[in-house]
């Protein structure tokens, strides 16, 4: 018997023939980067999904305090091809099998749909069960998750405060002194605690349960690991929204390095990648980070700012085992990179390519298009850009997306102020790989994905001929 039921929900992605030639190229180029291979052809990030952090995170706390629970996965096929009556089905199978008195949900936008209407039916025809959401997305629409049936919608990062809530569902106790919780009243309305979302402190987090999915993690070509919780900066369009523009809060050497250990056992040897905002932050962290990785005898790659970065920092990252570094540069374009607060411009982005280069390491650098105000001759530029950073050996990967303004985000909360128009309320529009969610004052929605489809084109082959030269 479970207290607690983890339903995952995973996205459903097709991918165009272009993407799958994208994918083949970028991961044979990522293998010889690291120095071991990554992927068979033609799987793609998407086909591989990782295991779902929420429920390590989360099911942690729940251990801990010894707090049995179970975890159900509703895959890709399941949504797909199997239709919506079948996945109730699947449900009445697991509520009978593990008789729980909460089920959890933790949607990201384009699969909020799906487990809204999973709510809804659970809310009809098993009145007894609490239903619990949290997450980025449940957090910025929780009176409408509330409205399709949830019991309660935990606001941003709830890990500590998990397993008490849970006690507290069980027991029937008051919820208003719960810090950023919004909970069901008698009469069906949707109310919100005043007491604000405190940051987690990392140093108290128990090691996630990897253990839960070991079987696919053993499938995915590296692991993503934390360091650290937090980003200073407040770029517009950021989509991590519980993060951004709050203090960085680093985990101490002792917990990260059991997590390592954790994951070692569970998935094998492989490539870690440290999946911090901003690694190079906190120097002191990252270098104490960067000697135990060294250690560790496995290959690892971050993700930082162009301009925190040194190259005598770069030099000490190579030298204690790191491949990659990845810079989120977005834009070609100084006016859009103004606009949205990235706080640097492509002459940064430049040098630190430069510097990354000259220190040894291989360069993975980030791209999207649909900015605010973005316009025809703004995504050329940014093509032009990302091709002669290829070409000139400054950049050996690129990813290229479709922008999307997630809730919370401050080009979705004030989304006329940027002169987007946005279909709020399709969340399965919100992709980064389909047509676009949304307008700018310059672009319509399918010019903003054919944009994207000709950029992605011209980013394959270059670095497929750039890659038969090396």
């Amino acid at each position: 018997m479970a207290i607690v039921l983890f339903i995952e929900v995973e996205r459903s992605q097709e991918l165009s023939y272009l993407e799958k030639e994208f994918f083949d190229t970028y991961w044979d180029r990522m293998s010889g980067l690291l120095g071991m291979p990554m992927l068979q052809r033609t799987l793609s990030n998407y086909a591989v999904p990782e295991p779902p952090h929420w429920v390590m995170h989360l099911s942690a706390g729940l251990r801990a305090a010894e707090l049995p629970f179970e975890v159900r996965t509703i895959s890709k096929k399941d949504d797909v091809t199997n239709g919506l009556n079948c996945i109730f089905q699947m449900l009445d199978v697991w509520i009978d099998e593990t008789s729980p008195s909460i089920i959890a949900f933790s949607p990201i936008t384009i699969t909020s749909t799906l487990i809204s209407r999973l709510l809804r039916y659970l809310h009809a025809t098993h009145p007894g069960l609490l239903l619990l959401v949290e997450g980025p997305h449940a957090t910025f629409l929780d009176e409408e998750l509330i409205q399709d049936g949830a019991t309660a919608v935990a606001h941003g990062e709830y890990d500590l405060y998990f397993p008490r809530l849970v006690q507290a569902l069980i027991k029937n106790e008051d919820l208003s002194k719960f810090p950023a919780l919004s909970y069901r009243h008698s009469n069906g309305s949707a109310v919100r605690t005043d007491l604000p979302p405190s940051a987690v402190d990392v140093s108290e987090l128990p090691v996630p349960c990897f253990d839960l999915f070991c079987e696919r993690g053993r499938s995915i070509p590296y692991i993503r690991l934390f360091t650290q919780r937090g980003c200073p900066h407040n770029c517009v369009f950021c989509a991590n929204t519980l993060w951004k523009n709050s203090k960085i809060r680093c985990k101490p050497i002792e917990l990260l390095a059991e997590e390592i250990a954790v994951t070692k056992v569970c998935y094998g040897t492989k490539p870690l990648f440290i999946a911090d905002e901003t690694f190079t932050y906190d120097w002191e962290h990252a270098s104490r980070v960067s000697k135990h990785l060294s250690d560790m005898g496995m290959p690892w790659f971050i993700q930082t700012r162009p301009d925190r970065c040194t190259l005598n920092q770069l030099e000490f990252l190579v030298d204690h085992g790191c491949r990659i570094i990845s810079f989120g540069a977005e834009s070609a374009s100084s006016q859009i990179l103004k606009i949205i607060r990235k706080g640097f411009d492509c002459n940064a982005l430049e040098t630190a390519c430069r510097a990354a280069k000259k220190a040894g390491l291989g360069v993975l650098t980030y791209w999207l298009i649909g900015f605010p105000f973005e316009t025809r001759d703004t995504a050329i530029m940014t093509h032009d850009k990302m091709l002669a950073l290829v070409e000139e050996g400054l950049t050996d990967l690129i990813e290229y997306f479709i922008c999307v303004p997630y809730p919370g985000t401050d080009v979705y909360e004030k989304s006329d102020e940027y002169g987007l128009t946005i279909q709020k309320g399709n969340w399965e529009s919100f992709r980064e790989n389909g047509i676009s969610c949304f307008s700018t004052s310059e672009l319509s929605r399918i010019e903003i994905y054919d944009l994207w489809f000709s950029g992605l084109e011209k980013i394959t082959n270059c670095m497929k001929a750039t890659g038969q030269k090396t």
